[in-house]
């Protein structure tokens, strides 16, 4: 998973903030929690072998606080698969996933879907 660093921002959010992503796409776009990016004027994110690589804002959605960059060149990530929540059932498997790709994530089932009754 890409790590990425911002600088500067105002002063309510702080200067410099760190966070992750996940590579979703070939095109280079990471899917971050939005509050990291937002209010950037610059982002970088770092490449498989830790380099920074500069990125540019993509989009910020309020309802869902995501946010999306474009790296300006390949991060040498294979990007993850975004499922369709609306296709999950319980027990589905699922992989919770944050910094450290596919060697720290989480493999889960779905115990139950809020405002679904049980099957």
């Amino acid at each position: 998973m890409p790590r990425f660093r911002q600088t500067p921002v105002p002063r309510g959010l702080g200067t410099s903030r760190v966070g992750s992503g996940i590579v979703i796409d070939d095109s280079r776009l990471v899917l971050t929690i939005g509050h990291v990016i937002l209010e950037a004027m610059s982002v970088t994110v770092q490449d498989n072998e830790g380099q920074a690589v500069a990125a540019e804002i993509v989009a910020y959605d309020y309802n869902t606080g995501l946010g999306l960059l474009r790296a300006t060149r390949s991060l040498g990530i294979k990007p993850m698969t975004i499922g369709n929540s609306a296709q999950l059932s319980a027990q589905d498997p699922v992989v919770v996933a944050d910094f450290g790709g596919m060697e720290r994530a989480i493999a889960a089932r779905i115990r139950r879907i809020l405002g679904i009754p049980a099957r």
